[in-house]
């Protein structure tokens, strides 16, 4: 199971030729594991293009919600455990959920245009059940956290976090953690969420 993790695919460019599972820190700052697609085609060695590809998916991810981004500063160095080639279709599956990829919540369908955001909404996962490993051991690491921010469109009860956005939460926290594939309950996931106007 995963730090954090960033679904994206840029279709409009390319079309995704290979998928990685990486784990890198920013900085030495706490490790951020997370997957990507490439366009660069893998073939059996990772490439000088595509460790650059993830070390620039790394340091986004590692200041994303910083003031550093903010910025512009996103040289950090990077230092990798590890990158791992996985099967392009199991990558490619997490991103079928459109407000997902867009990092907006369901309630700003069908258009997921940013500037009807309203909210954004910083969250913290953790996932306190089991799951199964695909060589059948059963796993739990509830100390594991899934960070993030999702954009939503309407604003019910003040800025009380809806039903719908601690699904919408759950679900992303499912995605970053490959819970298909590790068998995991999206309804384990227990997330804080702090939710900020944009204006």
């Amino acid at each position: 199971m995963m730090d954090s993790s960033t679904l994206e695919v840029d279709q409009g460019v390319c079309k995704p030729s290979s998928a990685f599972l990486y784990s890198c820190s920013v900085d030495g700052r706490k490790p951020i594991t997370s997957h990507l697609t490439s366009c660069e085609p893998y073939s059996g060695a990772i490439t000088q293009t595509i460790r650059t590809e993830i070390h620039n998916h790394a340091r986004k991810e590692a200041y994303s919600s910083s003031d550093d981004a903010k910025m512009g500063v996103q040289t950090g160095e990077i230092t990798c455990d590890y990158i791992q080639p996985i099967a392009l279709n199991d990558a490619l599956k997490q991103n079928d959920d459109v407000w997902i990829t867009k990092r907006m919540a369901s309630d700003c369908g069908p258009d997921f245009n940013p500037n009807q955001a309203l909210i954004i909404n910083h969250f913290e996962c953790r996932y306190v059940g089991k799951g199964t490993l695909p060589d059948g051991r059963i796993v739990s690491n509830p100390n594991k956290v899934w960070k993030g921010r999702l954009a939503s469109c309407h604003v019910q009860d003040g800025i009380a976090v809806s039903d719908q956005l601690m699904k919408d939460v759950q679900k992303y926290a499912y995605h970053a953690a490959y819970g298909d594939e590790a068998k995991l309950d999206v309804s384990q996931f227990v997330c804080d969420i702090v939710s900020v106007p944009t204006m």
